[in-house]
């Protein structure tokens, strides 16, 4: 069951679709008009902004006393950040420079939150029925997964799944390449928009200052002159098998480790070693400068580090512990919802415990 702040998270996010969805009604617009939507509305975001606050308090304590924190959170990060500014500004509390107010602490978390919120869910369906859907991927994930994080964790006396063991998710390449390939097939913002500050030529035409470009990133990902074969699903435009030293004269069975592939890798059809998937075809290095699921330019995604951090840990740590499957002859159907896309039915599959 769903904690009363996931609840309140839940309702705010569906509560903006519905409104984004409805321009034209003046109860989506404005907030202030004493309806039972906009009480609820207001009631949730401050049970929201009330937890938050909590929790930025607490670090501020912890912090003030001493206490060491565990430097993987997020929050402690940013409070550590937050008071490192303070401290080269005016060296005094309160001061001009003595960076970001709890208020401000606040809403940034908030934004980073809901800015992450369907993106990521949203990511993590399509995956999920990416690798019910193609084995041979799948079996390279769990080992990876396996050989960082171990076996399945037991579950609690109510029922939920014990907390990630995981440390560093750099040491699942392969599963960040699972998510990056998931993103470029599917991205949750389909669409960006920019406005032109000066005039750009484009096949003949000039399109001149001010003007605001729709660029479709949905269609830029899945163009072959971007990406070849360009509707499969291929982790290893993003990675490679690199052979360890030991491995030369060892098990001809050991498959060495996944490392990044760089986009000009110097690996020719003829003599490239990864054919794991896509029946043993040649699949070239994946475009960067093409990859726009964050994207792109000086005002891409802030979160863009944090959102694969998350995604890569929360993949991880869901096929540890749970089988998916997909449902017989499910037909896949992306479908617009406010700024985002997602599957039209949201995707149903067949989830089991896997038994330690």
């Amino acid at each position: 069951q769903l904690s009363p702040v996931a609840k309140a998270f839940d309702h705010l996010a569906s509560e903006y679709s519905r409104r984004v969805k409805r321009p034209l009604d003046p109860m989506s617009l404005f907030y202030w008009i004493p309806i039972p939507s906009n009480r609820r509305y207001a009631r949730e975001k401050r049970l929201i902004r009330s937890f938050v606050s909590e929790l930025i308090a607490k670090g501020r304590r912890d912090s003030a006393r001493g206490k060491e924190l565990k430097q993987s959170e997020f929050l402690t990060r940013l409070i550590k950040a937050n008071e490192d500014k303070g401290d080269k500004g005016s060296g005094k509390a309160g001061g001009d420079d003595d960076g970001m107010s709890d208020s401000a602490l606040t809403d940034t978390l908030m934004m980073l939150l809901f800015a992450g919120y369907d993106t990521t869910s949203i990511t993590l369906t399509y995956t999920l029925h990416l690798l019910a859907t193609h084995p041979e991927v799948r079996e390279a994930i769990l080992d990876e997964v396996s050989s960082v994080m171990g076996g399945p964790q037991q579950f609690s006396e109510r029922g939920s799944i014990s907390p990630p063991l995981l440390s560093d998710h750099t040491k699942l390449p392969f599963t960040g390449a699972v998510i990056k390939e998931t993103l470029r097939l599917f991205p949750p913002a389909p669409l960006t928009t920019r406005n032109l500050e000066k005039p750009l030529e484009l096949q003949g035409s000039v399109l001149p200052t001010h003007t605001m470009i729709i660029i479709s990133i949905w269609l830029v990902q899945r163009h072959e002159n971007n990406y070849p074969q360009p509707k499969e699903f291929r982790p290893d435009r993003w990675v490679r098998r690199r052979q360890l030293d030991g491995d030369r004269h060892g098990d001809a069975d050991e498959k060495g480790v996944w490392v990044e592939r760089p986009e000009r890798d110097g690996a020719e059809e003829e003599d490239y070693d990864g054919r794991e998937f896509g029946g043993g075809s040649y699949i070239p290095p994946g475009s960067r400068d093409a990859f726009c699921a964050f994207s792109g330019g000086a005002r891409n995604c802030v979160g863009k580090v944090l959102a694969m951090q998350e995604a890569v840990t929360i993949l991880a740590c869901l096929l540890r512990d749970l089988t998916f499957e997909s449902v017989p002859n499910y037909e896949l159907r992306p479908m617009k919802s406010s700024f985002v896309q997602n599957p039209h039915d949201s995707l149903p599959m067949v989830i089991r415990p896997i038994q330690s």
